[in-house]
């Protein structure tokens, strides 16, 4: 399997808020002369099981640099080392480009850190004493300040950005600070270096270490941020989800504006959304002390609260909120939401109709409420009505007939769903209708579900999830041919992430072993374990060929390379599980799904799996008891098993 079954029902956010929080732990006391145990301590937190999801695992990796993008801390000399080393950000620069402006700052350190390597030993050596130095808070003697500051001077002029990661910003300005009141006759002449630059220009260099300072910009591309521009981006960044980048711009903004209590509340929200509880109460507490009465306070404890599954003070909060600001629509929402999960369906519609009331136009939420309670007190008819009422006052919102859809199947109605969708489509084409709809054709429908799927991409081209639905229609088809050019279309055009890359050159590996064409798919699967190189990801990639019963003994390779990093990792034992039971190594296949359900007992995967290779070896009796165990856990595990052309041998 691909990931455990308590992975999948966690928050990616939550996830990367973890292990990063005992990756924090972990560094604690590691040396600051040596990255190697550093990377030991990154590679750690990569093979942790909660980091399988792509996205929990970019979280952590931008967790990472944003650590090192607020300025040096003791130890990230070396850190950053490790990060770059463990990340390919030297070798695959465009990796930068997908971590915000943290990445955008790592991208111009790495290029400088290069500059830096490239000088002759004797020069570099003499800088690495003083970026040394500086991170020591001992107050230089005049004589060692008069000798380093034109050094320095060049270091910022060459490096700013770097040297910022490495050594003590404060520090720098207070040994700037100091050389200003050195008599002249004292200091050494100022010289030109070998860029041209006039190394004792004092203003210029000062500017750029202020562009360094956590809440900065680099002021050679533009203004320093305000805390008015850092709180746009958080609340930017907040609305998308993107919760560390919006955690990092609230800390920046908090740093030049500490009294905003506002700010606090924000940074509580993303806390609470990321899983980080301690830090949003801490957040939470601080808003109250410089504002106890505003409403923002209130409705992030009320968030806080939800996430904690204190629906009850969520309520409380929430209405003491609406008090204060009567009317918000947010609020109101997140009001409603609560009342769902106390069951309490009328004060639910109530807040929904408050909301249409507001703004019939709001879009979808007021009316999948109203829709979700329709379905917990079994109404059909008032769920029909809500559909259609949505559909009315939101004609021109593809989301509307997306939602639609999806109440329809809730009513195990999927004529009606895909009509809804027909209608969308017509109205408002969108690649999410054309893919809901490819997914909701009979599989006889085979070249209906290829132009759905077609039409999709070419509205979004760089989707990894329609790359590889329409590359595994073609494959489970058996039109190998026809997948290779959708996964060779998207992997040129970027966009996805390593971990999605991986699984799309897996994918393209089968495709070309289908085809008869050894030789590509096994440079593919190369070229797919190097990008994955963890044991996560190696059993992923296992698991991808298991599923597709294809490349078995390069799939229990890569098993085994995944049992290699994390011995005890109930998921890679489980896949090698299905790769023996492929293989018709029952006996080997059983033992397999021992392991795994010593780590993890209540997986019907591997109970189920080991039942399929007991009745194989004539164990029926306790086949049978595998197979009863896996169905009480898991209704589906049936149908699952057999999409995969997996089935019960006859007793």
């Amino acid at each position: 399997m691909t990931v455990g079954i308590d992975s999948v029902s966690l928050d990616p956010a939550l996830q990367a808020s973890a292990v990063f929080a005992e990756f924090q732990q972990r560094a604690q006391g590691l040396p600051a002369d040596d990255d190697y145990p550093w990377q030991q301590a990154l590679r750690h937190s990569l093979n942790d099981e909660r980091l399988a999801d792509a996205d929990a695992r970019e979280l952590f990796e931008y967790r990472i640099a944003t650590l090192l993008a607020d300025g040096w801390q003791p130890g990230h000399e070396a850190l950053l080392v490790a990060a770059m080393s463990v990340f390919g950000w030297r070798e695959h620069r465009q990796r930068l480009q997908l971590l915000g402006d943290a990445g955008a700052l790592l991208d111009v350190a790495c290029g400088e850190r290069a500059a830096y390597d490239q000088q002759p030993a004797r020069e570099r050596e003499r800088q690495r004493q003083l970026i040394a130095r500086l991170r020591d808070g001992t107050p230089p003697a005049t004589g060692q300040l008069a000798y380093a500051a034109p050094l320095l001077e060049q270091l910022l002029a060459r490096y700013p950005t770097w040297l910022g990661m490495v050594t003590s910003v404060p520090h720098i300005l207070q040994w700037r600070a100091q050389y200003a009141r050195v008599p002249a006759w004292r200091k050494l002449p100022a010289r030109i270096g070998k860029t041209g630059l006039l190394i004792g220009g004092v203003l210029i260099a000062l500017t750029i270490v202020v562009g360094l300072l956590p809440g900065g910009g680099d002021t050679r591309r533009a203004p320093p941020l305000t805390a008015a521009n850092l709180t746009e981006r958080g609340t930017d960044a907040l609305d998308q989800r993107k919760l560390p980048e919006a955690i990092h711009y609230y800390t920046q903004a908090i740093r030049l504006a500490p009294k905003d209590a506002t700010l606090y509340s924000m940074r509580a929200i993303a806390h609470a959304w990321s899983g980080d509880f301690d830090p949003a109460q801490h957040d939470l507490d601080r808003s109250a002390e410089l504002d106890g009465a505003n409403a923002l306070l209130f409705r992030a404890r009320g968030i806080l609260a939800y996430e904690r599954k204190q629906y009850s003070d969520a309520a409380d909060a929430y209405t003491r909120s609406l008090q204060l600001e009567p009317d918000h629509l947010f609020t109101l929402l997140q009001r409603a939401h609560t009342w769902l999960a106390l069951h309490d369906y009328p004060q639910a519609l109530a807040d929904a109709d408050q909301m249409l009331k507001l703004n019939p136009t709001y879009g979808t939420a007021p009316y999948w409420v109203r829709l979700r309670v329709a379905r917990a007190q079994n109404n059909h008819a008032d769920a029909m009505r809500q559909i259609q009422a949505m559909l009315t006052a939101l004609p021109e919102n593809s989301y509307a007939y997306h939602t639609a859809a999806r109440a329809y199947m809730l009513w195990q109605q999927p004529a009606d769903a895909l009509a809804v969708l027909n209608r969308g489509i017509e109205r408002k084409p969108d690649a999410d209708l054309y893919f809901l709809r490819a997914q909701l054709r009979p599989q006889a429908q085979l070249a209906q579900k290829r132009d759905d799927l077609a039409r999709a991409l070419s509205l979004a081209p760089t989707s990894f999830q329609l790359a590889r639905t329409a590359a595994e229609l073609e494959i489970n088809s058996r039109n190998f041919s026809k997948a290779v050019p959708i996964l060779t279309q998207v992997l040129q055009r970027g966009g996805v992430n390593d971990s999605q890359r991986a699984t799309l050159l897996g994918l393209r590996g089968i495709a070309y072993t289908g085809a008869g064409n050894g030789k590509q798919a096994h440079s593919d699967y190369q070229a797919a374990r190097a990008l994955v190189d963890n044991a996560i990801g190696l059993n992923n990639l296992c698991w991808l060929l298991a599923t597709h019963n294809t490349s078995l003994d390069e799939a229990l390779a890569l098993c085994d390379a995944s049992l290699y990093r994390l011995p005890d990792y109930a998921a890679a034992l489980d896949s090698r599980g299905m790769v023996l039971l492929r293989l018709g190594r029952y006996q080997d296949a059983i033992a397999a799904y021992d392991a795994a359900l010593a780590r993890r007992p209540d997986f019907a995967g591997s109970l189920y799996g080991r039942g399929l290779a007991r009745r194989k070896l004539g164990q029926h009796s306790a086949a049978d008891a595998d197979l009863k165990a896996a169905r009480a856990l898991d209704e589906d595990v049936d149908e699952d098993f057999r999409t995969m052309g997996l089935v019960p041998a006859q007793a």
